[in-house]
């Protein structure tokens, strides 16, 4: 290796849309300055984020950690891509990715060197004791080959912080959120006025918006039985995202007689639309990392209603929202009660939760991290390459894109 040529990454994700959520602003910014930035996930090359990497790859790994898949072609296919990539540093995101990726490069000795971003590590308070205990001990064995660990909430950094990473443990505020693309902005009025009149709602009438996949771990029921409690007239409910639990969401809403104040939204691209013509924000979930859709409600000065967990209530405090109990129906009624009633001290809370995002705005999000590359990449060029160049084959890597 020259020590002119350009500095570059290596980003792993489990899925395309992590790239398209998160790190694409990453990738544009490390590539201003100056870096070639590859990635690698299952399905990448034909997804459009592959337009903005040098090189996008395939990894045929999965989410399921019991999938033979992940311990065989997947550690080989990283392997490989690190061959043919060359990276001074390999950053990885989603915990399968990340623990595949550390196996895989167990061996590198120095260079590439690897880190792990933990969006939210998998044991957590609400875990069941045997699948805590399980991920606690797999991801405090995979530190061992981990150079620099980064993480982004507080109960998440204080367990790390006594893990055997080599080199840093790090608090980083999330992966950072573009406050520009957010604010009460008046070009948005009339897609917002058509937005509450296409859920049957006149001006003044309260809405809340959950952003959240349907899966049974965000608890979306608990806002249907919370609903059931609300005797705030005209108070409706809109659900933004899809996934499994869809169907069975829909039946309880019949069941619980709401569902003529709930709308399924299904995948929207209009975030700040509908954040913008919402009362609050609402996210009952039992886990969270730290949340960007609050982060997004609090940069359109929208309060958010939040079970009181891990990440969520770094973000909301009383004076920027509500915090229940997970699972409190009572306690999320009352909150939204609260919020459709009194819609002056709702805006103040919301006005607070704007000024309190600007710490994890992107622009200094990506300084932290520009702190944590720099020192990586003066270990790396320190370094040897220790991945064998025969894991590299044209099968993997062909014309800039990956092919399986």
């Amino acid at each position: 290796m020259t020590r002119d040529r350009k500095p570059s990454m290596l980003f792993l994700a489990s899925v395309p849309s992590t790239f398209r959520h998160f790190l694409l602003p990453h990738v544009r910014h490390l590539q201003q300055a100056g870096w070639r930035v590859d990635g690698a996930a299952h399905g990448l090359p034909d997804d459009p984020a592959a337009e903005t990497l040098q090189r996008a790859m395939h990894i045929p790994w999965t989410r399921k950690p019991q999938d033979l898949v992940n311990w065989s072609a997947a550690v080989r296919a990283v392997q490989a891509c690190v061959a043919a990539c060359d990276p001074d540093l390999v950053h990885a995101h989603d915990p399968i990715a990340a623990f595949v990726t550390r196996v895989a490069l167990r061996s590198a000795g120095g260079r590439p060197q690897v880190l792990y971003t933990a969006h939210g590590l998998h044991a957590h308070p609400r875990g069941k004791p045997h699948t805590n205990l399980a991920f606690a001990a797999a991801e405090r064995f995979a530190s061992r080959w981990t150079d620099d660990l980064i993480l982004i909430n507080d109960e998440d950094f204080t367990r790390a912080s006594a893990w055997p990473v080599r080199h840093g443990v790090h608090r980083m505020p999330g992966i950072g959120v573009d406050l520009r693309q957010y604010g009460p902005f008046m070009q948005r009025a009339a897609d917002v006025q058509t937005l509450r009149a296409s859920l049957g709602l006149t001006p003044g009438e309260p809405l809340f918006v959950m952003l959240a996949e349907l899966n049974p771990e965000k608890r979306h029921r608990d806002v249907l039985h919370a609903l059931t409690r609300v005797k705030q007239p005209g108070v409706k409910v809109a659900f933004a995202g899809v996934g499994p639990e869809q169907t069975a969401l829909e039946v309880l809403a019949r069941q619980l007689g709401v569902a003529s104040r709930v709308s399924f939204l299904g995948f929207r691209n209009d975030v700040p639309v509908l954040l913008q013509a919402a009362t609050a924000l609402l996210l009952p979930s039992e886990r969270e990392g730290l949340p960007r859709s609050i982060m997004e409600g609090m940069a359109m000065g929208v309060p958010a209603i939040v079970a009181d967990v891990r990440g969520s209530h770094e973000l909301i405090q009383p004076d920027r929202g509500w915090l229940h109990e997970v699972g409190d129906h009572a306690g999320l009624a009352a909150a939204m009660e609260a919020a459709a009633s009194d819609p002056a001290a709702a805006a103040r809370k919301g006005a607070r939760a704007k000024q309190a995002v600007k710490a994890y705005g992107l622009p200094e999000v990506l300084d932290r991290y520009d702190a944590v590359y720099a020192a990586a990449l003066a270990r790396a060029r320190s370094a040897a390459p220790t991945i064998p160049t025969s894991f590299a084959a044209s099968s993997i890597v062909r014309d800039g894109k990956s092919h399986s």
